[in-house]
């Protein structure tokens, strides 16, 4: 009896040392029908622990945040973590959705449009922000410079 409570004493410390590298234990003892014996089964699982998950943080810049119609807009994403990912955009217009770190658009027709980015970890954890693009007519812009605002950036999502 005494060897294993030293086993799960040992166990249990390990597990407070380095969580990330032990497997977590456990202990079934058993009677045997019959007689006054007991039986010990272990049983070990590599499953991650939710507070191990990898922290991860996105967002993306548009340039410029206010153009005219059919002038590119460079699109950057920004997706801090340690896992595999990829980028999936959403335009805000009738076009397709894009994948990729950066691309760039367009937009046929004045108004406003909301360009929507999510970083997709490989764990399937998902960030999405989004920003606001302004798309003004270059000869009735209010008196308003068109390249007023030359960048803009979506608000920062953490995990």
């Amino acid at each position: 009896m005494g060897n294993k409570i030293t086993n799960i004493i040992l166990v249990f410390m390990l597990s407070l040392l380095m969580p990330s590298a032990c497997k977590k234990a456990r202990y079934k003892i058993v009677n045997k029908p019959g007689t006054n014996e007991s039986q010990e089964t272990k049983e070990f699982t590599d499953q991650p622990q939710d507070e191990q998950r990898s922290p991860a943080s996105f967002y993306f810049e548009a340039t410029p945040g206010t153009t005219q119609p059919n002038k590119d807009i460079k699109i950057s994403a920004h997706c801090e973590t340690s896992l595999s990912h990829h980028i999936e955009w959403s335009l805000g217009d009738d076009s397709a959705k894009s994948e990729g770190t950066t691309i760039t658009h367009s937009y046929a027709e004045i108004g406003s449009y909301d360009i929507v980015g999510t970083c997709v970890l490989e764990d399937g954890r998902r960030l999405q922000t989004q920003v606001r693009i302004n798309i003004v007519d270059e000869t009735n812009n209010n008196g308003q410079n068109p390249n007023q605002r030359p960048t803009q950036k979506s608000p920062i999502q953490k995990l």
